[in-house]
């Protein structure tokens, strides 16, 4: 059975693995252990065989290994009946071995030699039958995923699946970065690995400059490290060679970002070089999100590189990049929540005016605005999903807040609008934070919004004294 989902797992690309329990847990607190183990699991194989002999009203019966029941009703408690498949190499009809009464009104599948195999693939087909459930009936199949050209992620239900974590506020970020860790770990194929670290990577700096968010990310790596034969021969070299380094620049560049509050040309120099040192052009891979991820940060580290070199080659590579994003691929990631797009417009949105700023030109300042505009509406539709918890709300309207503190300041850049006019609007926005801070110090970044909001209206104020007394 073990080999069975092995094989299914690595040749038809089903997102299922296996543990055999007293493989998995060997040592330290059995018990605890093993509650552990089926606290990560979704379904449970038990083979009932008979092991022991016992004398039953004065005759030998048959009877199952006790440990072995004990564990299933660990199971049936923690899983529920019918995602516990009981199979037995006797006829639980016969009463040569001795059953707990409870379990005489469950199925058992009765195996043997001649019948083996057509038992186990119907087991696993029922497996794979009761995943499709949470997958408007589709049976989950990871295969060929390089070569997709629709990459769709529902998105509203990224943090909703966390929202069963008891935590308290402030430790309850960093319970959803274990809770991904641990569902990373639990794909097999370094494609699927890195894909899933992928999805959730625009995400990363809502958590502030943690070391347990740069621990997380050193899990990651861990976990994205190697590929292996196998991955190259159902993926390609090309295209496995592509995605693990894709995984390690955009790691790499958000570690740095912990790390320190500016990096220098160099570090931007060496992550450009290594990014498209595996090109997506002679890649072979066609998942949108793969390259959505790959021209977004192909995009950002031009963009730094303008930002400390003053080269506008860079400049204009980036807004290419990004247009690219919007223009190719964006709407092929996702289901509704245009997550992409909004991450996508505002970066395109600052190429437009720190261009505008060297050109003066209207077109520039008209892109700007507008890229500006269409990522606060996308950002501030995030904050209206009733699914995600507080915490989660408060930490992603950290996205929102940045992107509509720039948009107003370029309005003040380009003389769109009058002192009087920022300061309402900073003030606004100011009030409008207020219902988003939590006293809980994870959510830093709020903080630094409030302090930029704070400076920004200094700013403001100490070039129109009147805007105070009009406000």
């Amino acid at each position: 059975m073990n080999k069975l989902i092995s094989h299914c797992s690595e040749h038809e690309r089903y997102p299922i693995t296996s543990k055999i329990v007293m493989e998995s847990v060997l040592t330290g607190d059995l018990l605890s252990n093993i509650t552990n183990l089926f606290t990560q699991t979704e379904y449970c194989l038990a083979f009932l065989t008979a092991d022991d002999c016992c004398i039953k009203d004065g005759e030998q019966v048959y009877r199952l290994r006790q440990n072995v029941v004990f564990e299933l009703g660990m199971a049936i408690f923690r899983l529920g009946r019918e995602r516990c498949i009981l199979l037995s190499d006797f006829d639980p009809t016969k009463h040569e071995v001795d059953l707990p009464s409870d379990l005489k009104g469950i199925d058992i599948k009765y195996f043997s030699p001649d019948n083996m195999n057509q038992v186990f693939g119907d087991v696993l087909e029922k497996i794979l039958q009761l995943s499709s459930k949470d997958n408007n009936g589709d049976i989950p199949q990871y295969d060929h995923l390089l070569e997709r050209t629709e990459h769709y992620v529902n998105y509203g239900e990224l943090f909703s699946s966390c929202s069963n974590l008891e935590s308290k506020e402030d430790t309850y970020l960093k319970s959803v970065l274990n809770y991904w860790l641990e569902e990373c770990a639990s794909f097999e194929h370094l494609e699927e690995r890195c894909l899933y670290f992928l999805e959730r990577i625009g995400f990363i700096s809502m958590f502030g400059r943690h070391d347990w968010v740069y621990d997380f990310l050193e899990n990651i790596k861990a976990l994205t490290a190697n590929y292996r034969q196998q991955d190259v021969a159902y993926c390609g070299k090309k295209s496995i060679s592509f995605i693990h380094n894709l995984s390690g620049v955009v790691r790499e560049y958000v570690q740095s970002k912990i790390k320190n509050e500016s990096t220098d040309s160099t570090e931007y120099d060496e992550l450009l070089n290594m990014l498209t040192l595996h090109s997506a052009e002679t890649s072979g891979v066609k998942n949108p999100l793969a390259l959505t991820v790959y021209y977004d940060y192909l995009g950002l580290l031009h963009l730094h590189l303008y930002e400390t070199k003053k080269d506008e080659e860079h400049l204009k590579e980036a807004i290419s990049c990004f247009k690219k994003v919007l223009e190719e691929y964006a709407d092929y990631t996702d289901l509704g929540l245009r997550i992409w797009s909004g991450f996508i417009s505002y970066n395109l949105a600052r190429c437009y005016l720190l261009q505008y700023g060297i050109l003066s030109n209207t077109e520039d300042a008209k892109n700007a605005q507008k890229y500006f505009s269409v990522a606060s509406v996308i950002r501030k539709s995030w904050l209206k999903q009733g699914s995600f918890n507080q915490v989660i709300r408060s930490a992603l309207s950290y996205e929102y807040f940045i992107c509509k503190i720039e948009e107003i300041n370029s309005h003040s850049l380009m003389n769109h609008k009058s002192s009087e006019e920022i300061s309402q609007e900073y003030k606004l926005l100011e009030r409008e934070l207020e219902s988003y801070l939590l006293k809980s110090e994870q959510l830093e970044r709020l903080v630094f919004v409030q302090n930029l909001l704070t400076e920004r209206q200094k700013k403001t104020l100490s070039e129109h004294p009147l805007a105070e007394d009009l406000l």
